[in-house]
């Protein structure tokens, strides 16, 4: 029942939202517009499935990943203050969009901002490989792991703080965007690419057993 509930609401905001904007739609044009693309003009149609759709589900895509990766740490370290924050992941992944961006880093046959976004999960691994190396090679405790983590968080945002001073003007105008995040750009080929992502970690936290 809870998750019907949360699905339904989930539901009646993704179409509260697709609905809302400068040009508002009613919920019957919405309907027949999401059941028959077209049907009701090139603008409409444009707009539900070129702009705010795509919008609207990675919202709920981004949101469920972010809930995941929360509920996985806290299961892994049976601490519900555990999250990728605290730990120093997310420091990780600015620090590696950071360096991408300041450097202006490119890679053959890959859009600058899929590089950033490759080095910022990149980085992150490599902060979750470093956590868990002082937890396999000093046994360390979960509290250990935790203030190892609170100090990781330190360090990457002291150097992220050291990038951003010797960085230019545009350059650090582009990594604060990218660092408060926007759903404005979101499409249909990044929905797949975060939906297929969710998927693949989706049955994790399923099998991790508590300790």
């Amino acid at each position: 029942m809870i998750l019907a509930a949360l699905g339904l609401a989930l539901l009646l905001a993704i179409l509260g939202d697709i609905m809302t904007g400068p040009a508002d739609l009613a919920l019957s044009d919405l309907l027949g517009e999401l059941i028959n693309p077209g049907s009701h003009g090139p603008i409409n149609e444009a707009i539900v499935w070129q702009i705010r759709l795509p919008t609207a589900v990675m919202a709920a895509l981004v949101g469920a990943a972010l809930g995941l990766a929360g509920a996985e740490m806290q299961t892994v370290l049976n601490n519900a203050l555990a999250s990728p924050f605290t730990l120093g992941v997310g420091a990780a992944a600015t620090l590696g969009a950071s360096l991408v961006i300041i450097l202006d880093v490119a890679l053959p046959g890959l859009p600058p901002s899929y590089t950033i976004a490759l080095m910022a999960f990149v980085f992150a691994a490599l902060s979750i490989l470093a956590i868990d190396a002082v937890a396999s090679l000093y046994g360390a405790s979960r509290e250990v792991i935790v203030l190892f983590g609170i100090a990781l968080v330190f360090v990457l945002n002291a150097v992220n703080a050291l990038v951003q001073f010797v960085a230019s003007p545009d350059a650090l105008q582009q990594l604060v965007f990218w660092t408060m995040g926007s759903l404005s750009e979101a499409s249909w080929e990044r929905v797949a690419i975060i939906a297929s992502v969710l998927v693949v970690c989706l049955p994790s936290p399923c099998g991790v057993p508590g300790r």
